[in-house]
């Protein structure tokens, strides 16, 4: 890096304030299994789509 640094700064106001300190490694999958998704989730009732288009 150009400042001499091993890992980026975090610039808040103009104030240098350290590189990043708790960093989360993610892992991909680790949810699979644990969240349902309701069948319908994206279906609209008429009721709310029409109080929706009564409010525009």
């Amino acid at each position: 890096m150009a400042n001499g640094l091993s890992s980026p700064l975090i610039i808040r106001s103009s104030r240098k304030i350290g590189p990043p300190s708790d960093v989360v490694v993610r892992k991909p999958g680790a949810l699979r299994g644990k969240i349902k998704v309701a069948e319908d989730f994206d279906n609209l009732p008429a009721d709310v789509l029409s109080s929706m288009e009564d409010e525009a």
